[in-house]
């Protein structure tokens, strides 16, 4: 199973900048463009009530002032992406997907 380190590593080599954040707190001041991004689930695989494979999803929020970042295109190569959904808000652009990490 991958660690979520690793998966900030990646990220930060997709964005090309050290602007990725793990569940940042609501007041903190974010540079972007960035990722921002949280644990949604874990899926364990079990038999005989043993656990044998583990992998965690992940959301992950790309948030830019501009519509084409191509760190979008980026991320969405990785294996087990998918893309969820965007929106504006605060004159930023927001893209979402899910990674298996």
């Amino acid at each position: 199973m991958a660690t979520r380190l690793s998966l900030q590593t990646k990220l930060e080599e997709i964005l090309g900048n050290k602007n990725v954040y793990y569940e940042p707190p609501e007041n903190y001041k974010l540079s972007y463009p960035c990722f921002v991004y949280q644990l949604d689930e874990v899926y364990r695989r079990s038999a005989d009530n043993i656990g044998y494979s583990i992998k965690n999803r992940y959301q992950i929020t790309l948030i830019d002032r501009l519509p084409d970042n191509p760190a979008r295109d980026k991320i969405l190569q990785l294996p087990l992406c998918s893309f969820e959904r965007s929106y504006k808000s605060n004159n930023l652009e927001h893209y979402v997907v899910t990674l298996y990490w």
